[in-house]
């Protein structure tokens, strides 16, 4: 039996409903060509509202060996090989298998052609290279919910990659440039040394950077291809929200950033992808796939935090630490972290409020087995030596075998004098 997913939009203002009246439909047009959404609009009119027409990728293609598209390909299958033995590729099988298997339920026929790189990188992030190549940072595997909003991202992705923006996004660059940058660029595409240019390109990211009209069109494959894979269409606006409170909580967030030149406003995919879910029929039964995604991602989870903490950008990560205690899973680990947090922050209350956090996690069971030194040598920053000494020699019977064990001996020693 189908179902109708209903939800009323979220454009309240009538500034921000002219602006999803004028976007809705590069939004939509995924999702009415492959009768995903009804619209009271024909197809055609839509269609012709839409700006490209590049025809999109078909599985297993590649282009002609003498096309600009070709050039491209080319370009970035040099940098592929660098991704191949890259320092911070993860490279933990488990986590490949499922973020692979989530590609393949988006993309099906199109799986053989896309290929994963996990990359250790403390940001929101995930990239589409026109060759195939995906790569996908940590710092989002720690920041979804549950696997249908990681899928909302790889769907995203996927749109790129199916709809050849890269190739549409490299005609306009050379249809805006100069006569010497088309001739550097021709002569890539032969084959010729100034195919430096394009990785230079590449490098800056620009190959993976797309117009706000391509995002919009991504946006629109990712509901398309979250609902087809059985997938809680509702999923897709709710990782925008998260993503909107995070960067509110930065004290950078006024400041323009390259990526929200190219891409829109969170606040309007948000609210766009809400009411475009409410309007997607369905004949799965959908799901978040919540305990797939903690069994995969719980495990891992610390050393997401640890890189997180170590960018140093205590607003945002104390705002995304109250997301994720929020969620309510390994509340322990949560509560350690925050006090690490407050720990590095070092401003004035944070020592006493890193001692509280470490606390909390220890009364909830199961923490890290490092929290009985941060509390030892916490309580030693405040003067409290008998406290210190009792935590730290509390660490050492639980971890005697620690390569820190001399150190804090010697921690211990000094205070017995």
């Amino acid at each position: 039996m189908r179902v109708f997913l209903k939800c009323g939009c979220f454009c309240f203002a009538a500034v921000v409903l002219t602006a999803c009246q004028m976007n809705k439909a590069v939004y939509e047009r995924p999702l009415i060509d492959n009768d995903i959404i009804l619209s009271s609009e024909s197809k055609s009119s839509t269609s012709e509202s839409y700006p490209y027409s590049i025809a999109s990728l078909q599985p297993q293609q590649r282009p002609d060996v003498s096309s600009l598209e070709a050039g491209l390909w080319m370009s970035v299958e040099k940098a592929e090989k660098k991704s191949q033995t890259a320092g911070n590729r993860v490279t933990d099988k488990k986590l490949n298998d499922y973020v692979r298997s989530i590609v393949c339920r988006l993309a099906k026929e199109y799986c053989q052609d896309i290929r994963i790189y996990i990359m250790r990188v403390p940001m929101f992030n995930a990239s589409m290279y026109p060759n195939g190549m995906m790569h996908i940072w940590t710092g989002l595997l720690l920041r979804a919910r549950n696997e249908a909003q990681l899928a909302t991202v790889l769907g995203h992705e996927i749109g790129h990659y199916l709809r050849r923006h890269s190739l549409q996004r490299f005609k306009t660059y050379m249809n805006t440039s100069n006569s010497l940058i088309f001739a550097q660029m021709a002569l890539a595409v032969a084959g010729a040394p100034a195919v430096g240019d394009i990785m230079n390109i590449v490098a800056r990211g620009s190959l993976a950077a797309f117009s706000r009209d391509h995002e919009r069109e991504a946006d629109g494959y990712g509901l398309l291809l979250l609902a087809k894979g059985g997938y809680d269409p509702f999923e897709a606006s709710k990782i925008w929200k998260r993503s909107i409170r995070e960067a509110k909580a930065d004290k950078k967030y006024s400041s323009p950033s390259i990526f929200n030149s190219t891409h829109p406003q969170s606040e309007e995919r948000m609210k766009v992808l809400n009411d475009l879910a409410g309007r997607v029929w369905t004949d799965e039964t959908v799901t978040t796939g919540l305990d797939e995604y903690k069994s995969v991602i719980l495990p891992l989870r610390a050393s997401f935090l640890r890189d997180e903490l170590d960018q140093r950008n205590f607003s945002s990560t104390e705002e995304l630490l109250e997301i994720l205690i929020e969620d309510g899973a390994n509340l322990s680990e949560l509560h350690f972290f925050k006090g690490e947090m407050y720990r590095l922050r070092r401003k004035k209350g944070d020592l006493d409020k890193a001692l509280n956090s470490y606390r909390e996690s220890l009364a909830l069971g199961n923490p890290p087995s490092v929290v009985h030194r941060q509390i030892g040598l916490a309580l030693r920053r405040q003067g409290d030596a008998q406290g210190a000494k009792d935590s730290l020699k509390k660490y050492l019977e639980l971890n005697p075998d620690v390569e820190d064990a001399g150190v804090i001996r010697q921690i211990i020693e000094e205070s017995e004098e």
